[in-house]
């Protein structure tokens, strides 16, 4: 169950418009990598310490496969993939990497991913009872 609660804020595209309540979603907590390693080492019947060396290993290698202009499948969850900005010009010969601006790191869930997603239950808590 996700807790959520009404938070009041301004639309930054129309700042001069009343601040409006929106839902925003409390984070309890966080799950660290050694609480990971726990988890995945309990369920599939390894030591934590080849569980945290695959795991190491994994995320060392996502970087570099991203570097090299490859996405990258992550199974069930979904995919992660790099974009940019890039600045028009008017021939196609005036292009080159300085037109680059902006690279970021998109995930796009699998469908089966997103579905789970939408299922999700909320529950609103009072504002005063948690912080944000």
């Amino acid at each position: 169950m996700i807790k959520i609660k009404p938070i009041k804020r301004k639309n930054p595209h129309h700042r001069n418009e009343p601040a409006k309540y929106y839902l925003t979603p409390l984070c309890e907590g966080e799950a660290s990598m050694e609480d990971l390693c726990h988890l995945i080492a309990q369920r599939a019947g390894m030591d934590i310490a080849s569980t945290q060396m695959i795991i190491e290993a994994i995320l060392h290698e996502i970087p570099k496969q991203l570097a090299n202009g490859n996405a990258v499948k992550l199974g069930d969850l979904g995919c992660l993939r790099l974009t940019f900005h890039s600045e028009g010009v008017e021939k196609k010969s005036q292009l080159n990497t300085n037109h680059i601006s902006q690279v970021t790191l998109k995930f796009k869930p699998t469908p089966e991913f997103e579905h789970m997603a939408n299922k999700l239950k909320f529950e609103q808590v009072k504002e005063d009872t948690t912080t944000r």
